[in-house]
């Protein structure tokens, strides 16, 4: 084969790897979004677990918390001290706005007809006029130039032999007559600063007066959130513990605090729910880790073949006989079990996020064990850590479940090769050096 026939070979087999890629790109963001699911619904279920353990806001409640859950935070910033503090603390702000001469005549401040409202409306409407009036002369072209170079006044520092002096000078001629007054300095100049210095004055006012509305608002509301966290105190500390205590049951070891609440069920039942969306969330983050270096192999796989295909098209190389072409066939392969790999991690994705028999799973058990409960066979290597761990303890496995094949169902040793970064290498090193 010539140059040009190489190159346009390896130009269609950069095409089919970008597809491919961009294929490994919409799995990797749909298993993103399966991440980010499971990781709501396992915060949801240790609330949940939270909530059954602290049903109420009492210091036997909190002491099983302790006791048979593991967590000290309820020790070390007791909430049954901490509430009757807040709510001595928010009784005497309340009581403070309160006594506030502003809170008191709120209404007759910045109610719809109170003077501050009425001032400030004031305010602004004589800003906007004297604003507007001043935005006759600053719409009219050059005016504003006039103004910054002290054009008709002392300041005026130009000469007539500066080039910007006669365009100047021109402005304010244009100017004068726009508005029908003789001269710049004499009529236009006073009326326009006396114009700006009233609408300076009314901005003014219009910032004072949205001050102390501001303020009277602000008071307002610190009030009515103070009487509405007062009134619901309880109901906020017991949401607030169920929150903290949940953080720590995400985190926990459930094995352990399922030996130590065998006899209740409920709670033995939303530990294996946490652990188990633990479980998924760890597989599907190194199903999304796999994807990764797998598309950043297909994507280089692209970018090698269409820097050789661009160099075999120059002229030296276009008709000349390639000695030692690159293995066509062998890449196509290789793209081809990539392709697959996307339909792998597609249906590993889709069967973990389905698992829903939590309480199947033997308590004490390697957390790793979870990834056979779910997927019903060895870790794929696409996710590869714990491909790793499977291969360390097939007497683990064969324990838990046996007559499981040892090998992977990844149907050759592509996915696992790409993973550790061998296949696809070896495929670029193919390309060989045509340049």
């Amino acid at each position: 084969m010539v140059g040009h026939q190489v190159a346009e070979a390896l130009r269609g087999v950069a095409e089919q790897a970008a597809e491919v890629a961009m294929r490994l790109q919409e799995e990797h963001r749909l298993t993103s979004a399966a991440v980010e699911q499971v990781a709501t619904a396992r915060r949801k279920d240790a609330i949940e677990l939270a909530s059954h353990i602290v049903s109420e806001l009492s210091a036997e409640r909190l002491a099983v918390a302790k006791v048979k859950y593991a967590y000290g935070g309820f020790e070390r910033r007791d909430p049954l001290k901490a509430m009757p503090k807040e709510h001595t603390t928010l009784s005497h702000e309340v009581s403070r706005i309160q006594q506030d001469e502003r809170y008191q005549r709120r209404d007759a401040l910045v109610g719809p007809y109170g003077s501050v409202t009425r001032s400030l409306e004031e305010a602004t409407d004589h800003y906007n006029n004297w604003h507007d009036e001043c935005l006759k002369f600053e719409a009219l072209e050059g005016f504003l130039e006039l103004i910054e170079v002290g054009y008709d006044t002392p300041n005026f520092t130009l000469r007539w032999w500066d080039a910007a002096y006669w365009r100047v000078w021109a402005n304010g001629d244009k100017v004068c007559a726009a508005l029908g007054l003789a001269d710049f300095g004499d009529d236009v100049l006073p009326v326009y600063e006396r114009a700006h210095a009233s609408m300076t004055q009314w901005f003014g006012e219009v910032k004072r007066f949205t001050a102390e509305r501001d303020a009277v608002l602000a008071l307002v509301r610190r009030h009515d959130e103070a009487v509405s966290r007062l009134s619901r105190l309880p109901e906020l500390y017991l949401d607030e513990c169920r929150r903290a205590l949940g953080k720590h049951l995400e985190q926990a070891d459930p094995a352990l605090l399922e030996s130590w609440n065998e006899e209740d069920r409920v709670a033995c039942a939303l530990l294996r729910r946490v652990a188990g969306l633990k479980a998924k969330g760890d597989i599907l983050e190194q199903l999304k880790s796999g994807l990764e270096v797998v598309r950043g192999r297909v994507g280089e796989l692209a970018g090698r073949c269409n820097t050789q295909a661009a160099k075999l098209m120059r002229p030296k190389k276009y008709h000349a006989q390639v000695s030692n072409p690159p293995k066509l066939e062998k890449m196509a392969s290789t793209i081809a079990k990539a392709d697959e790999a996307v339909m792998k991690a597609a249906k590993l994705r889709e069967r973990v996020i389905r698992f829903a028999d939590y309480e199947r799973f033997p308590s004490g058990d390697s957390p790793e064990l979870w990834y056979l409960l779910m997927v019903g066979q060895r870790a794929s290597a696409l996710t590869p850590q714990l491909a790793a761990w499977y291969d360390r303890h097939p007497e683990v496995v064969e324990t838990f479940a046996p007559n499981t094949p040892t090998a992977r169902n990844d149907g050759d040793d592509f996915i696992q090769g790409v993973v550790v970064g061998h296949v696809v290498s070896r495929a670029l090193d193919d390309l060989g050096d045509v340049s």
